[in-house]
C-alpha cells in the first residue's frame, strides 16, 4: 500500500531526527553539520530544510524527541524496578545512573553544551529541561508516597538527580575517574534516610 505524503513527510522528518540523534552520538555537537546528519538520514540537504528551515529547528525538535523517548523508558524500567527491589531506593538510583550513561544522555548533553552559544536551542532549553525534572519528581513523588509527604523530598529528587547528572557529564568526558560506586551509595544512604525517617513521622501522627 503506497503511504500518503502526510506519511512520507512524517517518516523523513524521523529520519531526520533519528540521524541528527546518532551524528551527535558519534561525531559529536562539531561534527554534527546539517551535511553530515542528510546524509545519515540518506536525504538531499533540501529535503533536510524542507522539515527544518534552519539548524535549530532540527536541533529544539531533537530535543523533544530525546526527552520524549529518556522519560518514557526511565518511567517503565523504574516501575519494575521498584517493584522487584528489596531496596527500591538503590534500585532507583542505579535506573538513573543507567538511563544517565545512555546514548540518549549523551546526545542531549551535547545539546547543552551548544545552547552556550545558541540562544534559539538554550531558550527552548530552559523550558524543556525544568519541566522534565518537575516530571521526575512528580513519578518519584508516585513511587515513593510515604516520603513524599516530607517537605524535604522535591529537593532530594533534585540533588540526587544533579548529582548523577554531573558524574554522568564527568564519565563521557573523562571516563571512569571518579569513585562512582561510592557516590550512589552516598545518595542511596541520604535517601533511605529521608524515606525512613518521613515513614517514622507518619506512623506517629
Amino acid at each position: 500500500m503506497r503511504r500518503s505524503r502526510k506519511d512520507q513527510r512524517e517518516a523523513t522528518r524521523q529520519r531526520l531526527l533519528d540521524a541528527a540523534f546518532a551524528c551527535l552520538v558519534e561525531l559529536g555537537y562539531g561534527g554534527a553539520s546539517t551535511a553530515a546528519i542528510a546524509k545519515w538520514a540518506g536525504v538531499s540537504s533540501g529535503a533536510l530544510f524542507n522539515q527544518f528551515p534552519t539548524k535549530d529547528d532540527l536541533l529544539v525538535a531533537t530535543v523533544d524527541d530525546l526527552f520524549s523517548k529518556l522519560v518514557a523508558d526511565l518511567n517503565a524500567r523504574l516501575v519494575v524496578s521498584v517493584a522487584e527491589a528489596g531496596r527500591p531506593v538503590a534500585a532507583v538510583v542505579d535506573v538513573l545512573w543507567e538511563g544517565l550513561r545512555s546514548p540518549t544522555i549523551q546526545a542531549l548533553f551535547e545539546l547543552t553544551t551548544a545552547a552556550r552559544t545558541r540562544p534559539a536551542l538554550r531558550a527552548h532549553l530552559a523550558t524543556v529541561a525544568p519541566a522534565h525534572l518537575a516530571a521526575m519528581v512528580a513519578f518519584s513523588r508516585h513511587l515513593f508516597p510515604d516520603a513524599a509527604g516530607s517537605p524535604h523530598f522535591d529537593g532530594t529528587v533534585g540533588v540526587v538527580l544533579t548529582s548523577l547528572q554531573g558524574t554522568a557529564s564527568s564519565w563521557f568526558a573523562f571516563g571512569e575517574i571518579y569513585d562512582v560506586e561510592n557516590t550512589k551509595a552516598e545518595l542511596v544512604r541520604a535517601v533511605e534516610w529521608l524515606v525512613d525517617d518521613a515513614s517514622r513521622r507518619r506512623g506517629g501522627e
